[in-house]
This record gives structure tokens, C-alpha cells and sequence, in this order.
């Protein structure tokens, strides 16, 4: 469907819902029914809703309201049915409001205890960038942000009222001051959303943009993205009882594009650990960019994952790699391509870096590391360099704080005869932490010109790892020579 035709759809979905009728049947801590001027729309539903009450409440409204939000009526259907995370707006717009972890979820991920990961010395952790030059932002907010006349505001009425100041991110109470174990986790939580959205042309960062890079003012407005706003204020965490909310596929909205934000994480979840934070902020700004739940079909809202692996859209707490899914472990609730969605949400996919043929190979120069990026299960990285002869090592590493890509490394000759790959197996070793998932060749060479292809791999099976779909992200490979 063409943007002028999606918009006309949800013009006349709008329209029908409103000779509806309004409904009433309410499921949020406001009294959802009350006058908001703040609204985007005429309401056209008297309430939240959610579950199987929505679906027979809408009725024949069913497919407008499905229509507003991108979607068919059968998967709107289904999203309201099993998964009670799930909510409609008097605007008929779709947000979940995501549960916390458990008091025993807890008590496993504080029991792994904390990654060791620490920011570079000098580096400022509130000026960090992953694709600078991009036009979409997504903002890592630990400041604390003030959520003035937005849905939020609507939905948490008597805690938020029209404007409420939500408190930044903060572990030892000192919220006017970022401790250095605070600055470590903000490093480590923007290396692994950065991570995640490796595969997209989208500037993760922890330095304010200003609202207008972040708003959407029109159609023709290219610069936006989401605040995603990382608070400890504990009346929010109170309120919602979550470990985070968001609107769905507003991440690209032109009409009330402020109105729909931000995508709110609760800090405290998981007692504040970075990896915890971060599997929550991805997943959040997941939902701004479309995408639903990875669950199991008529059972789990959350697929927890196996092996070594979970999807980041159903709950990647638990194990160290998490990666973007399609639904290919049996069960399935959710077949959506993530990657399309994402792409199609505002976030388009990012040009490759590396030729794809050997024929245009990067050149590597010796003892020199070279940077790229594995954007899709597709994309063959190659390099060449030239040597005397002894010991050489190619080693391949991918990102140091939860990595998605799983590296595979491959060394010819010229000619391109095969001498020899690495692909070690993945082995998780905490719920943060696995080892397996970086490639090392080391090899006795002749003087010579040799190549050398990078690409993303799988682990097992789809039941037992993960397939090449989800094995994206970052790398640096540099060969040695002893």
C-alpha cells in the first residue's frame, strides 16, 4: 500500500469507528473516559481497551481499528486475545505495557553479577554516537525527561497529570550526579541497543539531538526517531507496575509524532543491570518501529529463548544472545520479518560497508584493524592483503558487550582455493555472557596476495540456536603477522 493510500485507510478507518459509537469498557490506572484537548483525535473509543472484551466491544469496528494501525483484523485480533500486554487507545492506537521482571528474574540476573564491562578512560558517556551522519535517531535518555500533554499523560491521568518531570537513571540514589559504576552501565547499555540496531540506518545515542531531530512535524520532515526515556521515578514505576511501555509504529508518525512519545523503560527492572536495561530499551523502541511480540502460539506472551538464544522481541533477559527473529523456532506466535518491519517503520537498512565479491575486495593492511558491519544474513564481507611469508593470524571480533553477530572467517588464495576457516561453536557461559562468537585463523603463509570473507553464521538448529537471519551486527577483523 502506498503512503497516501495507508493514510486515506486510516482517515476512513477513523471515521468509521467514530459512527460507532463511543466504548466503554476500560483497562488502565486513569479514568480513560475523561475529556483530554490533548487528544490527537476525535476519540472514537470511549476507553483503553485490551483482550477478548476489546475484540467484542469493537465489533464490526474490528477491521478500522486494525486499519489504523497497519494492520490486518485478523492479527489484531490475535494480539488482543493472547496477549494481555497488549492495549487500544480511545484513538484505537496500539502500545503494550510490558510486564517486570519476576522477584525470582531477579535473583538470577543479579546472581550472574555485574559484566566488567567499563567505559574507555576519557570517554564521555553522554556524547556517544553509533551512525552520526544518519537522519533517524533513537535517544538514550537517562537524564530524566518531562512527559507534557502525551498519551502517557492521558492514560497515568491522576499520577502524571498534563506535565510530570519522570527522574533519570540512577543506582545509588544520587540523582543529581552519575557515579562512575553509572557511567560504566550507560556505556555498556548503549554499546548493546546500538547492537541490535547495527543492521538499520539509525544513530543510537546518548547525547540530546534536540526535539526537532527527535519530531516528526510532517510527511516531508526526513530527521526523526524516539526518545527512549531510561527513568528510576518510582510514582511512573508504581503506576504502570512494568518494566516498560510503547506505542506501536509511531516511530516514522507525522500527524501527532510527540503525542506518542516516548517509549518509557523502567531502570529499576532487574535491579538497574546494564544488559537488563538494554534488552528493555530495544524492545521498547522495537514496538515504536512496528513490531510485536515473540511468543508461543496460544501459550507464552514472551518466548524466554533456548540454547544460547532469545528473540528481542519476546524476553532476551536470560540468555547472551538475542537477536532479531522471524519466528522460526517451532511454536511461533509471531512469523513477522523484524527486519522488514523495522525498515518499514523508518529505520531503513544500512548500505553495505564491504564489497560482496571478492573481485572488490577491501584492501586490509598488515597489523591494521579494518571496521564493518554484517547487515543481513546475505552480506559477504571481503577483504585482501598482501604478506611475506610466516606466521599469520586473522582474527575477527565482534561487538565486546552482547554481540548479535556470531562471526565466521574464511582465508584464500588469490586463486580462490580455500586454506582454511574458523567458526567456533557458541557456548553461553552467564545470562550476559558467551564465548564462541568471534573467529581466529592462524596460518603459515607464502609471500603473497590472500582474501579473506567475513559473514555472519547460525548455531545449531532453530530449536536448539539460531539460524543466519538474526546473525547481524558489528566487527573488526585485522590480520598480524608474527
Amino acid at each position: 500500500m502506498r503512503l497516501a493510500d495507508h493514510r486515506r485507510a486510516r482517515t476512513a478507518a477513523i471515521a468509521v469507528l467514530g459512527l460507532a459509537g463511543p466504548l466503554l469498557v476500560g483497562t488502565g490506572p486513569a479514568d480513560a473516559t475523561r475529556s483530554d484537548a490533548t487528544l490527537p483525535c476525535l476519540p472514537v473509543l470511549g476507553a483503553t481497551l485490551s483482550g477478548e472484551a476489546a475484540v467484542e466491544d469493537l465489533g464490526p469496528g474490528l477491521a478500522a481499528a486494525a486499519a489504523i494501525n497497519g494492520m490486518d483484523s485478523q492479527k489484531l485480533s490475535t494480539i488482543l486475545t493472547d496477549d494481555p500486554t497488549a492495549r487500544l487507545d480511545r484513538c484505537a492506537r496500539l502500545f503494550y505495557v510490558d510486564p517486570p521482571m519476576s522477584a525470582a528474574e531477579r535473583a538470577a540476573v543479579a546472581a550472574a553479577g555485574p559484566s566488567g564491562i567499563a567505559a574507555p578512560s576519557g570517554t564521555d558517556v553522554f556524547a556517544l554516537n553509533s551512525r552520526s551522519a544518519s537522519k533517524r535517531v533513537i535517544y538514550l535518555d537517562f537524564n530524566g525527561f518531562t512527559v507534557k500533554d502525551t498519551a502517557w499523560n492521558s492514560y497515568y491521568s491522576s499520577q502524571f497529570g498534563s506535565s510530570r518531570w519522570l527522574k533519570g537513571y540512577d543506582l545509588d540514589g544520587k540523582a543529581s550526579t552519575f557515579s562512575t559504576a553509572e557511567k560504566n552501565a550507560i556505556y555498556e547499555i548503549w554499546l548493546r541497543v546500538s547492537e541490535d540496531y547495527a543492521p538499520f540506518d539509525v544513530n543510537v545515542t546518548t547525547k540530546d539531538p534536540g526535539q526537532s531531530k527527535i519530531t516528526r512535524s510532517s510527511s516531508s520532515d526526513l530527521y526523526y526517531g524516539t526518545r527512549a526515556v531510561i527513568t528510576h521515578d518510582s510514582v511512573f514505576a508504581a503506576a504502570c507496575g512494568c518494566g516498560g511501555q510503547a506505542y506501536v509504529g509511531v516511530f516514522d508518525e507525522s500527524s501527532s509524532h510527540d503525542y506518542y512519545q516516548p517509549a518509557l523503560i523502567v531502570g529499576s527492572n532487574g535491579g538497574g543491570n546494564a544488559q537488563s536495561v538494554a534488552e528493555a530499551t530495544t524492545h521498547e523502541v522495537g514496538h515504536n518501529l512496528g513490531l510485536s511480540h515473540d511468543g508461543i502460539s496460544g501459550s507464552v506472551e514472551y518466548y524466554t529463548g533456548h540454547g544460547p538464544w532469545a528473540p528481542i522481541m519476546g524476553a532476551g533477559y536470560y540468555h547472551p544472545v538475542t537477536q532479531w527473529s522471524k519466528g522460526e523456532y517451532s511454536g511461533a506466535s509471531n512469523t513477522e520479518d523484524d527486519l522488514a518491519v523495522v525498515a518499514k517503520n523508518g529505520a531503513a537498512r544500512v548500505k553495505d560497508d564491504h564489497a560482496n565479491s571478492s573481485s572488490s575486495a577491501t584492501l586490509l593492511t598488515v597489523g591494521k584493524a579494518k571496521s564493518g558491519i554484517i547487515g543481513s544474513r546475505y552480506d559477504n564481507d571481503w577483504f585482501t592483503f598482501t604478506t611475506a611469508s610466516g606466521v599469520v593470524t586473522i582474527t575477527l571480533t565482534p561487538r565486546t558487550a552482547g554481540p548479535n553477530l556470531d562471526a565466521r572467517v574464511d582465508l584464500y588464495k588469490s586463486s580462490g582455493t580455500t586454506l582454511g576457516w574458523s567458526n567456533p561453536t557458541v557456548k553461553e557461559v552467564t545470562d550476559s555472557s558467551a564465548t564462541g562468537m568471534n573467529a581466529k585463523i592462524v596460518k603459515v603463509l607464502s609471500a603473497g596476495t590472500y582474501k579473506v570473507r567475513v559473514k555472519g553464521t547460525g548455531y545449531g538448529t532453530v530449536n536448539s540456536g539460531y539460524s543466519t537471519y538474526g546473525s547481524l551486527g558489528r566487527y573488526t577483523v585485522k590480520v598480524a603477522k608474527a
